[in-house]
């Protein structure tokens, strides 16, 4: 089928008026926390003329300093995904410390400064080594050592035959300048904070350090893949959080003009709290300095502002945790509006330049005999287990070579050989004529070899230049990023590829496909021979399938190899040169594409030839699901069907077109802003999944490993998850009936293996798709939705998956089959409703009208020229 189009794909708010919301969300998220911190030093002035006065700001300032200068240093921990709980208690040594340098070895002022903040360098550096070294969690560590350094304040602490003495005088005078001295009116612990928060500020945005800490923050995965030292950056940060903290101690023993034990006694919290209210994400990758200072500021001016109007000392923590939780809440609120805001944007914006003339295409042409890579007699045994025998295959340059097979066959192992993830057992790799030996991944990007992984590998909160870039970034400085050259190299590997994507869009703001052709560039930035693509379709609409081929077959036409890697034989079909098939491990054919179709290559992989599927004709009972007229802002609108018992109902249309957030309003997951939906004929409303589960609905997401399953449970403990208050007499669960459910559902969908205390992390793809089945039908639904099913799964499984839905269909339970492969629909349902911008546009029944993919692309699209 040849079929040209135009992609349209509008906004459903309309492209302008969306762009203006976008811009609007941006800026008051950019500037909520400065618009609050504003807000209330004006209610706070005219509670309280005190407030206002110069004396009162400066001091306030002066006591914010102190928290702020350690909240730099923290922001980068929590930036890089850790957290430091020492920071008091290392604030309170390092002051003590330096008191004892002075007066007890009579160090000068600036020597014992010197030594202080060298020893905040080793309190830093200890932190991080048992975070990065021994893979201490950092909430673990750092409230171990807030103990330990708190222990040691006391061990130093001057004493008297009573105890401590709490308060040892000072009298250095250029030491007490440091911290107790002025620059005019203006102390000088707040210019030291100025100064470190500009430092830390331009560290962070400039230097390749400061991109690094994102990257480890957002994915530690792509970062290592990336070449960036992972444990050398969590380290770093530690290290970071130290000197921040000594400098802070230095300057509040300086200011104190003394040392107390009790330094810095909650001050964790506090700087903690001014990260994170500032904007900075507690998971790591989101935030920033300047953030930090708006919240360093913001914290300090409630609890001075607090005291001033008069709030009892016991209502004062009170009143501040509200705030600080209303303005967190508020902030995260924003960010996600705009996020979902960016992703309509972009879409719209970027598909206007998608100009496809047709779905299939000339392969472009190779000489089989310039080889690239060359695999000989590979081997990879894990323990007893051998998992690859003797696999031999090569590439050549510029060649499109597809590599199929069940899950389970060893496809992953091969490619993590290749990659460097692995060391191969037996056998041996040449690369262009030379036997190579690939260390790491790190190493296999240096020769030239790529991978777009089927979870891409991006940092959600850099841009598409930095992303393309990353562990590559040009530098003006040692150390420091030249953005100008940075933005020019993406710019010309873009231009290359003629891909139209802003670089200053943030990877999470960017609709799959986008996502994808930011991984192909930053593949063709490492100068890469060979590109291996994992699934690249998995999660693609139609459109971004026929753009993604067309930019394959480009990049074959310059002689860069590519490594395929699909479930879906039609695309194997269409876009390979050859097609290499595993089965348990071992090479069982490799063939031109023109000597295969789809039947030869399923019977290579399974070695068994399957029965052809056809949709099957149910009678169609009384209505379980009637929808009328179901609108969610943004996602879709006028939603009116009726599913029947014993129906599968079709769901289709391309993505953004608002078919999930469908089934997602249906089974309480998002809220509904108008329409009304009937079960059993019986007016409901369903505001959350455990109401749906309630009415008989279940929902089977199609992104199983994050919504459908806890990987790192076992089968068993999957398969009862929704099911535990069947199984558990007053809270107590019933573990023989649990094991004979698992059991009962493993045999009965064919898990495997079989073994019901495995944890579904280890299991393939299509099999973690029975588990997360199984969860679900182990409650008996009336209705089962399923949003891509089969995605990312083997031909086998796929039947299998199928065979289940018919068998549950012909048993009475109405299904809501939502899949983008329009062959899949066609196969599976009888009706079909097609969505396009949030709105059904098309209705058809194949029991009584002629159906085709052609009918269904046209409806999605919108607009199609002959």
């Amino acid at each position: 089928m040849t079929l040209a189009v135009i992609s349209t794909f509008p906004s459903f708010f309309g492209e302008g008026s969306l762009r203006m919301k976008t811009q609007t969300i941006r800026d008051v998220h950019n500037y909520i926390i400065a618009i609050l911190f504003i807000l209330i030093l004006i209610i706070f002035s005219i509670l309280s003329p005190q407030f206002r006065t110069t004396r009162n700001i400066l001091s306030m300032l002066r006591q914010t300093s102190f928290v702020g200068i350690m909240a730099v240093g923290a922001t980068f921990v929590i930036l890089s995904g850790g957290i430091d709980l020492s920071v008091g208690s290392m604030l309170a040594l390092a002051g003590m410390i330096c008191a004892r340098l002075l007066r007890q070895f009579g160090f000068d002022a600036y020597t014992a400064v010197l030594v202080t903040l060298l020893f905040g360098v080793f309190m830093g550096y200890f932190n991080g080594t048992l975070v990065s070294k021994l893979g201490i969690p950092p909430f673990i560590v750092t409230f171990g050592t807030m103990g330990i350094f708190r222990g040691l304040v006391f061990l130093l602490a001057f004493r008297e035959p009573g105890g401590f003495i709490q308060n040892v005088p000072l009298t250095d005078k250029t030491f007490l300048s440091i911290g107790g001295g002025r620059i005019g009116q203006i102390h000088t612990p707040i210019i030291f904070f100025v100064i470190v928060a500009i430092l830390g500020y331009v560290y962070l945005k400039n230097s390749k350090f400061g991109t690094y800490v994102y990257a480890v923050g957002s994915n530690e995965q792509s970062a290592a893949m990336s070449g960036i030292s992972v444990n050398g950056v969590k380290t770093r940060v530690f290290v970071l959080s130290g000197i921040c903290a000594a400098f802070a101690g230095i300057l509040w023993t300086s200011r104190l003009m003394t040392t107390t034990t009790e330094m810095g006694l909650g001050n964790e919290l506090d700087v903690i709290a001014a990260v994170v209210v500032g904007g900075t994400s507690i998971m790591g990758g989101r935030g920033g300095i300047g953030k930090t200072i708006i919240g360093a500021l913001f914290i300090g001016t409630l609890t001075n502002g607090l005291s001033m109007v008069g709030v009892p000392a016991f209502y004062q923590p009170l009143a501040k945790a509200l705030l600080i939780v209303s303005a967190a809440y508020l902030d995260n609120y924003l960010l996600v509006r705009y996020t979902e805001q960016t992703k309509r944007h972009l879409i719209a914006a970027t598909s206007n330049h998608v100009e496809v003339k047709a779905i299939k295409g000339e392969r472009p042409p190779i000489d089989p005999n310039d080889i690239l890579l060359d695999l000989r007699g590979i081997s990879k045994r894990f323990g007893e287990i051998e998992v690859l025998k003797n696999v031999s295959l090569n590439i050549a340059k510029g060649e499109i070579h597809a590599l199929v097979g069940e899950n389970g066959a060893g496809k992953s192992t091969l490619i993590k050989i290749i990659t460097g993830v692995y060391q191969k057992s037996t056998g041996d790799i040449y690369l262009n004529g030379k036997l190579v030996d690939i260390h790491n991944p790190h190493h296999a990007q240096s020769l030239g070899i790529s991978t777009v992984f089927q979870e891409f590998s991006l940092i959600p909160s850099l841009n598409v230049a930095r992303n393309i870039m990353l562990g590559r970034e040009p530098q003006s400085l040692p150390g420091f990023i030249h953005h100008g050259k940075l933005r020019r190299h993406a710019a010309e590997v873009l231009e290359r590829l003629k891909f139209h994507l802003p670089l200053n869009a943030l990877s999470e703001s960017l609709s799959v496909g986008n996502n994808q052709e930011v991984e192909i560039a930053k593949a063709l930035s490492q100068e890469a021979a060979l590109i291996i693509m994992d699934e690249p379709t998995a999660s693609l609409s139609a459109e971004e399938k026929i753009k993604l081929f067309e930019t394959i077959r480009q990049l074959s036409a310059r002689g860069v190899s590519i490594l395929f890697i699909s479930h879906i034989l039609d695309e194997v079909l269409e876009i390979a040169h050859r097609v290499t098939v595993l089965r348990n491990g071992e090479v069982v054919n490799i063939s031109p594409t023109e000597e295969l179709d789809k039947k030869k290559i399923v019977q290579y992989m399974v070695g068994r030839e399957l029965a052809e599927q056809k949709s099957v004709t149910t009678k169609r009972g009384e209505p379980i699901l009637e929808v009328s007229n179901l609108g969610r802002e943004g996602s879709f609108t006028d939603i009116s069907f009726t599913l029947h018992q014993g129906e599968i109902l079709g769901l289709t249309g391309l993505v953004g077109s608002g078919r999930s957030e469908v089934a997602r309003a249906i089974f309480g997951l998002d809220p509904i802003d108008n329409g009304e939906m009937k079960l059993n004929q019986k007016p409901v409303r369903i505001s959350s999944p455990a109401m749906a589960m309630k009415q008989g609905i279940a929902f089977l997401s199609k992104d199983r490993k994050t919504e459908g399953l806890v990987l790192i449970h076992s089968m068993m403990h999957n398969i009862s998850m929704a099911n535990l208050e069947n199984i558990a007499a007053h809270t107590i669960i019933n573990s023989q009936q649990e094991v004979k459910i698992a059991r009962d559902y493993v045999q009965k969908v064919d898990i495997r293996p079989p073994q019901i205390d495995l944890p579904v992390s280890g299991l393939s793809g299509g099999n973690q798709q029975k588990v997360v089945l199984s969860k679900w039908l182990c409650r008996n639904p009336k209705l089962l939705i399923v949003d891509e099913p089969t995605v990312g799964i083997d031909v086998g499984a796929k039947h299998e998956i199928y065979q289940i839905l018919h068998d549950l269909a012909s048993q009475g339970v109405a299904i809501l089959f939502i899949s983008s492969d329009f062959a899949e629909v066609l196969r599976m349902c009888q009706r079909i409703l097609t969505m396009r911008e949030g709105r059904i546009v098309l209705q058809t029944d194949t029991t009584r009208e002629l159906v085709t993919q052609e009918t269904l692309m046209k409806a999605a699209i919108g607009r199609v020229e002959e």
